[in-house]
């Protein structure tokens, strides 16, 4: 909502996120409409893979409401990696939907590699303007 009040006019826009954030697609499919939006999803393994390591308390970091998991219960692992995919199945879905190129990072990674794949690739498909 902020960035169409602000950009009147058709950009680009790179959309720079972890993508963690529940309401994300309702901004996305407004923004992708008016404008071309590149979304940058920024990953981190830490946060896509449980480790066994017992129990563990976890902080929601914006809410701080906290849970108390045992990580060595496969089950629970499960789950979470189930999760994990849902989310990244979603945030593909909305992204296809609204027309939004998009490429993942991962954090620890050299980025530039990827990052000239993707606008070579971008750029062989939409062609230069």
């Amino acid at each position: 909502d902020y960035l169409n009040r602000i950009v009147t006019r058709r950009a680009v826009v790179f959309f720079i996120s972890d993508f963690q954030a529940p309401d994300f697609s309702r901004a996305l499919a407004v923004s992708g409409q008016r404008h071309d939006v590149i979304a940058i999803h920024i990953r981190d393994e830490r946060e896509r893979v449980l480790p066994n390591i017992g129990r563990i308390t976890l902080e929601d970091a914006e809410t701080g409401d906290q849970i108390e998991i045992n990580t060595a219960d496969r089950k629970t692992r499960a789950l979470f990696m189930d999760a994990v995919h849902g989310r990244e199945t979603e945030l593909s879905r909305t992204l296809r939907r609204n027309n939004i190129d998009a490429i993942a990072l991962q954090t620890g990674k050299d980025y530039l590699p990827a990052l000239r794949s993707f606008f070579k690739q971008r750029e062989r498909r939409i062609g230069v303007r």
